[in-house]
């Protein structure tokens, strides 16, 4: 991995970590596919396997709120 690649994987992971643990600043769907997306492109598919699963939960949890 590239240092640039590692640098942005860094500040992703800290991005991931609060949305799995459902601390910090609230996400939107957006941001999470963003991460999501770095994710993909650096080959972490355990972290978009972890991810899509929020984004349908969220995306559920808002269609059943409406």
């Amino acid at each position: 991995m590239k240092d640039s690649d590692i640098k942005i994987y860094d500040s992703y992971l800290k991005m991931y970590s609060e949305i799995m643990s459902g601390q910090g600043k609230i996400r939107t769907i957006q941001e999470i596919k963003e991460c999501l997306d770095v994710f993909e492109k650096l080959e972490d598919y355990d972290k978009c396997s972890d991810l899509l699963n929020v984004i349908r939960i969220e995306t559920n949890n808002r269609n059943v709120n409406k």
